[in-house]
Order: structure tokens, then sequence, then C-alpha cells
């Protein structure tokens, strides 16, 4: 629909399409401006709470009155030349457009004779300050998180990839909802063919309302059905840009306090913010110890199940007695004991994280040692399934990334049905269509087992860290020394008789 050049036109259609006066919160403000000896009726139309009346009175109010009356200008253009000193100023000929900018923090000017209106952003709305990371914890690094505010985020990263070739692209994601995205990556670093793809995945979100970056992340994947997530979602600036800085891209949705980094590997999914902040002797052996949880919470239960089941003379003599002895009076059989318990572990789980941390924390006591203590007690349980369970739990927490998390807490059931049909040939069968699965998969174009191929040659992808020195760009300390010694004067030799 075209802005009328009428100014009751423009004024029933405004009032009519937001709902004017039963909104309480739009405000409509008619006035006049003169300008030449005439008299022409205007009005402001705009949502309070996301707008600065401040920047209302002083831009556009006092603006509009001290117009020049001299000059050879049409009234059109003495107004743009009058409210230049408006921050991002835009002339608009459709009402969807307007209502767009005006949903969004913007203020819209309509005058009687002119058919365009007159957009300014105004927005100011309440927002939470940036604060400390919750789901990414780290000990040595940035303790800042992003927040819901799309510049805001968008600017914690420009302020780390000090870059001219920094792009960030805008989209309008949802039909109904126009929520702004942005797509952020540096220009001839990021693979061109990836951006491409990227820019058609998000203009083609068909989805009438997007509020959040776990639904966009949903709307723009490669595969639903594929347990491993494909794309990583992160509150770290400092992680984003440094995924910006290797040549990956991340997405930016307003609203949402976590942003999308694409594509990604396997190798990605198990690294940390904190990783390179790190020495990497340290590093290594974390990762390392990373793998064997991550390995436990995944295996362990079914390979508990097939050694008691298929496999006893993998069991020393005594601790195959003692665990028989412990199940003696048990009236459910293994398989039905430890998938029943590790469903009530993950009750507890979801019950200490969904009610306040304080109580949160008692559920964690009274689920651990209560519930479990009288499990035991009443023959329901046997220790050596309680251990197993504990154990497992304790490995899912040291996975660093919350999605993977849920995709080692699926797969286990799989794994343990197996197991209990099967043994180690269950188990067996399990990790190569898992791994099958994995190697047909991609991630906007990139095998999601890239770090483990070789046409990958970048020594920073692969699982063990190098010194900092023997990375690209950096310069191996002893060549300074070298530098130092060959510029500074020779050290007289002191022969001891």
């Amino acid at each position: 629909m075209k802005v009328y050049n009428n100014y009751k036109q423009n004024i029933e259609y405004v009032k009519k399409e937001m709902s004017i006066p039963l909104s309480t919160d739009a405000i409509l403000r008619e006035f006049a401006i003169f300008y030449k000896d005439k008299k022409y009726n205007a009005f402001i139309v705009f949502y309070e709470g996301i707008t600065s009346s401040n920047s209302i009175d002083e831009f556009i109010m006092q603006s509009l009155h001290l117009i020049p009356q001299m000059g050879d200008e049409a009234l059109k253009d003495a107004v743009s030349d009058q409210l230049i000193s408006s921050n991002q100023l835009t002339l608009l000929d459709n009402f969807d457009d307007v209502f767009e900018r005006v949903n969004y923090g913007s203020c819209a000017l309509f005058i009687d004779t002119i058919d365009i209106c007159y957009v300014m952003d105004v927005k100011s709305w309440e927002k939470r300050g940036i604060s400390k990371p919750v789901s990414e914890n780290v000990i040595r690094g940035s303790h800042e998180a992003f927040i819901e505010t799309l510049r805001t985020n968008t600017s914690l990263i420009r302020r780390l990839v000090r870059q001219e070739k920094l792009i960030c692209e805008g989209f309008k994601i949802g039909k109904s909802s126009k929520t702004p995205c942005n797509l952020l990556y540096i220009k001839g670093k990021t693979d061109e063919k990836i951006i491409t793809e990227l820019r058609s995945r998000l203009n083609a979100v068909t989805t009438d309302y997007i509020t959040d970056s776990g639904e966009l992340e949903q709307a723009i994947e490669d595969f639903s059905f594929l347990p491993s997530p494909q794309i990583i979602a992160t509150e770290r600036p400092d992680r984003a840009a440094s995924a910006i800085m290797e040549g990956k891209a991340v997405i930016i949705l307003d609203g949402s306090p976590f942003v999308l980094i694409a594509p990604i590997n396997a190798f990605d999914l198990i690294k940390t913010a904190d990783d390179k902040s790190l020495r990497f002797p340290y590093t290594n052996f974390v990762r390392i110890l990373r793998i064997i949880a991550m390995c436990t919470s995944l295996l362990l239960p079914s390979i508990f199940v097939a050694v008691s089941c298929y496999h006893q003379e993998a069991i020393p003599i005594h601790l195959l007695f003692a665990i028989s002895a412990s199940r003696k009076a048990v009236p459910f059989s293994l398989i039905t004991e430890l998938i029943l318990f590790e469903i009530a572990f993950e009750i507890i789980r979801e019950a200490s994280i969904r009610i306040p941390s304080p109580a949160g924390n008692a559920m964690g006591i009274i689920g651990g040692l209560i519930i479990g203590q009288s499990a035991i007690d009443a023959n329901i349980v046997s220790p050596i399934v309680i251990i197993v369970v504990a154990l497992t739990g304790i490995g899912s927490f040291t996975t660093p990334n919350y999605s993977l998390t849920f995709s080692f807490r699926i797969l286990k059931y799989v794994y343990i049905i197996l197991s209990a049909a099967a043994g180690f040939l269950g188990i067996s069968l399990g990790i190569i269509v898992h791994l099958i699965t994995l190697c047909n998969s991609q991630s906007f174009g990139i095998p999601f087992l890239a770090p483990f191929s070789d046409r990958l040659n970048n020594s920073e992808e692969r699982f063990f860290m190098k010194p900092i020195w023997r990375r690209s760009g950096y310069k191996n300390p002893r060549d300074w020394a070298k530098g130092v010694n060959s510029t500074s004067t020779p050290v007289k030799k002191i022969q001891i008789k």
C-alpha cells in the first residue's frame, strides 16, 4: 500500500492498521507545520516504551518548528534538510515498510500534500547489561557474554575482529515477525560458496515467527534427524570472533543471546573457548580427558551390559562374584534395571535444571544420595548399577557442547539395546553405523569428519594443539633469541686454569 498525499487518508489508515486508540502504547500526535505562510497538517506515530521521547522532542518536534522560511525549496526537501540531524533518516513510500520500522522502534512522520513518510530511528528500550557467560564458563578467557540486542552483539564482535573486511549483512527472518538477523564474515577469507549457501538458506526460511536462534538453527541445518549438531551455538564473543578469523561465518538473531557458528566439523564440538588460552600441554591433557569422559558417557552402560550378560570371562572372578551377590535380591533383569535407573537420573537432572538454583542443588543432593541409597536398601537396584549410571552422568557433564550432550544421552539407549541383543558385536555394529552416518553428513558443504581426513592441512584443525610459535602467523621464540644473540656484543670466553 502506497502512502497517500492526503492527510486524512493517511491518518485513517494508520489508526486502522495500528488499532489506535485500542492499543494503548501506540502514540499518534497531531500538529501543524507553517512553511512560507502556509499551514500543513502533520502527525507522528510511534510505540511508547521502545522509542526515546527525548529524541523525538529534540530531533523531530523542535526541528520541524524551526524550518527556515526563506529559500526556494519545496516543503518535502525542506523537511528532509531540517531532519538531517536525526539518526538514520529514511524516506519511504510504502506503508508495509513504514510499519516494519515503527514496530522496531522508529518514529514515522506524515505531512499533508506529501506522498512519502519520514522515518527516524529513535529506538530506546531496556536491555540486559553485558554479564558473564552462563553455559560456557571458562577459567582463563574473556568473561563477556552476548545479550539480546542485535547491535550490541555485533559491536562486541567488531571490537575483537578489527578489520575493515568484516562484513555484516542484514536479513529479515520470519514472514510475520521479520526478526532482524545479521550474517558476519571476513570478505576474502570465508569461502564464497559457503556465504552463498548461507544467504540462500536464510532467505528461504518460510516460518511466520522466528524469535530465537535455536529455531533458526533448526530451519537452516542440513539434516534434521542427525543426532549430532551441525551448528555451534555460543554466547561468548571471543569464541565467535575466533571462528570468524578462522574463516567461518557467524549468524546473529535479534532477541537471542546465542549466536550461531557455521560451518563446523566434529572437532569443533569438542573444543572449548579457553583451549587457546592455556599452554599446549595443558590443553592436550584436558582434551584427552574430555574424549575419555565423552566415550564413557556414550558407551559405559552398554559395555557393562555386554560384559555382564555375554562376556563374563572379561571380568575378574572375584569382581564377578561381587556383582552377582549384589544383584541376587534385585527382582529385575540387568537391562531393565539399568534403563530404569538411567531414566530416573535423566528425570532428576531435568528437574534440577527447571527449578530455581537453590532448590536445584537440593534436588541433586536428594536424588543422588537419599533416593539412590533407598533404592539399594529396597533391593530395587544394585550398587554397581548406581556406580555405572553416576560415572555416565559425570562423563556427560564434561561434554563442552550442550547439543552434543543431548546426542550422547539419546544414543546411549541405542547402544544399551544393541549390547543387550548381541554383546560386543552389537556395540561394534552400532559404532560402524554411527561412523558411516557421520561420514555421510555435512555442515553447509563441509564434511562433518573433515579434521580426520587428509584434505585439511591446517595444523590448528588437528586433535592435538601445537605450541603457539608453530602455528601460522607466529614466530618461534628461539628465532627471536637467535636474532638477539646475533646483534648483541659477543661474550668473551674466560679460561679457568
